[in-house]
């Protein structure tokens, strides 16, 4: 027994994460992004998803910052805790890694103006 084909919807979607995220390991900005599906979470952690994805490319903001931005300055644990149930993931490569990302993204942005 053979296994299922891959839908073309779902093989169209690992296409356009590989070449966003080769882009990103590039450090490039990539031009178009995966469609992303926020629908299982609770309405206050797709508000703080909602956020998460306007901070722009090198940039961070505290949990404090984006409690402050979903209009409830003293839930700073509970944007901590919907970020960490983010369907998008963190950096499995732990902070150093995190911080060549942003360096690489704060270099395009500075390169792009």
């Amino acid at each position: 027994m053979g296994e299922a084909p891959v839908p073309a919807k779902v093989r169209g979607w690992h296409k356009a994460a590989a070449a966003a995220l080769d882009c990103a390991l590039a450090g490039q900005v990539a031009r178009k992004l995966p469609p992303l599906d926020l629908s299982d979470g609770t309405e206050f952690q797709q508000q703080v998803w909602s956020v998460l994805r306007r901070i722009g490319l090198g940039q961070t903001w505290t949990y404090g910052q984006v409690a402050q931005a979903v209009g409830n300055p003293g839930a700073v644990r509970a944007v901590g805790n919907a970020c960490g149930a983010n369907p998008m993931g963190g950096v499995a490569g732990g902070l150093d890694w995190k911080r060549v990302l942003l360096k690489r993204e704060a270099g395009n942005v500075m390169r792009d103006a």
